[in-house]
């Protein structure tokens, strides 16, 4: 009886993890993305603005879903990746960098844009924004260059 269940929940997972990679997802310009932009199935991210200054990399994100159930999102969705492929948090310490909370995105809504803030080693290009937004079971990363 328990290698019947154990089957049938390998079966299930290995349903889910074809069905998660048939979804669509972009890092190209979609209808509710231009670039700068990440589109992970209709839950879009789009970057509006990237400031450098003094070892502080700032960005502002806004997000949107289109046509999927309602999302959240928040800064821990985000990581910034240097040159040499460190990968850094963000951080809430500097001015205009606050930390947001976990919000409710449904669909056919907005949210944002709002700041995220980062203390890399070096702000040396190549910097890529990863979003890490919670899509499930099988999420991933969707790398949008930033400079």
């Amino acid at each position: 009886m328990l290698a019947i269940a154990a089957t049938a929940l390998a079966l299930i997972a290995l349903q889910l993890a074809a069905g998660q990679q048939n979804k669509p997802v972009s890092t190209q310009a979609s209808p509710g993305c231009t670039q700068p932009c990440a589109d992970a199935g209709g839950y879009v991210m789009q970057v509006r603005r990237v400031e450098v200054t003094g070892g502080l990399v700032r960005a502002e994100v806004a997000l949107s879903v289109h046509g999927r159930d309602s999302m959240h999102s928040e800064p821990f969705d985000f990581v910034l990746v240097d040159a040499s492929h460190a990968r850094t948090r963000p951080v809430f310490d500097a001015p205009g960098c606050p930390q947001w909370p976990r919000t409710p995105i449904p669909n056919g809504t907005s949210f944002g844009p709002q700041p995220l803030c980062f203390r890399p080693a070096s702000t040396s290009a190549p910097l890529t924004l990863s979003w890490e937004p919670d899509l499930g079971l099988f999420s991933t990363a969707f790398p949008v260059r930033l400079r």
